[in-house]
């Protein structure tokens, strides 16, 4: 049995660099002709990251959903390579589409904000330090396209 883990957002991680190297990860578990695949829902590693639709919650009365990235993005991902690692072919995209990920803490954050005491709380060090503070974009499209991401005075530009 092969398994994946969609681990992006937490501090303890390494840098996955988005949606690419889930892909790569699904890309070698059809190439290896797995006989099964476990997608790793929940580890201590990987707290903030999730796999779960935005019509499970808006949040409200559920402390685990008021910090859920709703961009479904892993979803989008899973779904197309589950498809094709149960048909065996590569499925055809009926639909374009744009997805986007990022850290949601800076590699430079030495304190956090606990609602609970309304303070900052200094904050361990990164465990790993190859994390990088970009957006990371991974596009299903049927023709090449240009995409210009400005943050900031930051621009960068790829085809």
């Amino acid at each position: 049995m092969a398994t994946n883990s969609f681990s992006y957002n937490s501090a303890n991680l390494r840098d996955f660099h988005g949606l690419r190297d889930y892909a790569a990860i699904w890309d070698g578990i059809i190439k290896d002709n797995a006989d099964w695949v476990e997608l790793v829902t929940w580890n201590d590693c990987a707290e903030d990251s999730n796999l779960v639709s935005a019509s499970f919650g808006d949040g409200e009365g559920h402390p685990l959903m008021a910090r859920v990235n709703h961009d479904e993005s892993y979803l989008d991902l899973t779904a197309y390579y589950s498809a094709w690692f149960k048909s065996g072919r590569q499925p055809a995209l009926t639909q374009e589409k744009l997805c986007y990920v990022y850290r949601e803490r800076s590699k430079h954050l030495t304190a956090a904000f606990n609602d609970k005491t309304q303070s900052w709380t200094q904050i361990p060090d990164q465990i790993h330090d190859d994390v990088e503070d970009n957006i990371y974009v991974s596009a299903f499209l049927k023709e090449p396209a240009e995409l210009s991401i400005k943050s900031g005075d930051a621009r960068r530009a790829s085809i």
